[in-house]
């Protein structure tokens, strides 16, 4: 079955993609980018861009096998969901997408869990990937620190023993600052500067809000194949608040896992 929907996935790339935005699909799924190989298990006959498939999935194979069906099924649903791609097709991927949920019996919170940001140490290797991608491709720097800061916040859910759901990228913010302790309207009323603190935490969703925003018109995702434009400065912009506000929010998190004294209000280290 796996078989099968890998070759199905290098012929729609083939015909549909290029080699950077195969790369975006799997990336976006997840995968590492120096996961990927130079496959031998694709063929000489083969277009590069299918092989650039294989590789991928050979990589994958290698260093996180665990998550090959995971990834699979990520990427199978983007192109599901490419109307550039016919409906038969289309409605292969969707019922060899159903055959892997039933094959792997992961439940959503379990998926989820794999794709979530485990702690500070693991979100700098990626902050570093990200930053290093600004100069070479922006829209990626830009779609990738939007799926950063959305894996924190399931990070925090899943810690807290919280059912992530289908909400938004904003609803997802809300409940992670109540679990956190950051919500406005639950700072303690006797800190110091504590209009300032309330403002500034309110100015998160205004973060949040501003990078999904900037995604949808300038980053990678949703079948996107042409370049938006973005100007490498303007990625660091987006790259730079995100890394921040990640930052803070597993520090946060992580701190609070060893105190539950925390009230929104600045702690001492």
């Amino acid at each position: 079955m796996i078989d099968g929907l890998v070759h199905k996935i290098a012929v729609l790339c083939k015909d549909y993609h290029v080699i950077r935005t195969i790369d975006e699909l799997f990336i976006c799924s997840d995968a590492i980018p120096s996961w990927w190989t130079e496959a031998t298990t694709g063929s000489a006959y083969y277009s590069e861009r299918m092989n650039n498939v294989y590789g991928w999935v050979e990589g994958i194979k290698q260093h996180a096998p665990d998550q090959l069906n995971r990834i699979l099924e990520s990427v199978a649903t983007q192109l599901a969901d490419d109307e550039r791609i016919s409906e038969s097709d289309r409605n292969y991927l969707r019922e060899r997408i159903a055959q892997l949920e039933k094959f792997t019996h992961q439940p959503l919170l379990e998926a989820t869990t794999q794709i979530a940001i485990a702690n500070s140490f693991e979100l700098d290797q990626h902050l570093d990937r990200i930053r290093k991608a600004i100069d070479v491709d922006p829209e990626l720097a830009v779609g990738s620190t939007k799926e950063l800061v959305e894996s924190v916040l399931k990070t925090v859910l899943v810690g807290f023993g919280e059912d992530i759901g289908n909400d938004d990228f904003p609803k997802l913010l809300k409940r992670a600052q109540k679990l956190l302790k950051l919500d406005p309207s639950e700072v303690n009323p006797n800190a110091k500067g504590v209009d300032v603190i309330k403002r500034t935490l309110s100015n998160l969703g205004q973060i949040v809000s501003g990078i999904s925003e900037l995604r949808n018109y300038y980053g990678t995702g949703h079948g996107k194949v042409q370049k938006s434009g973005i100007s490498p400065r303007h990625a660091r912009l987006v790259v730079g608040a995100g890394a921040t506000l990640a930052t803070f929010l597993m520090e946060t998190f992580e701190l609070h896992q060893s105190s539950d004294s925390l009230d929104g209000s600045p702690q001492s280290d």
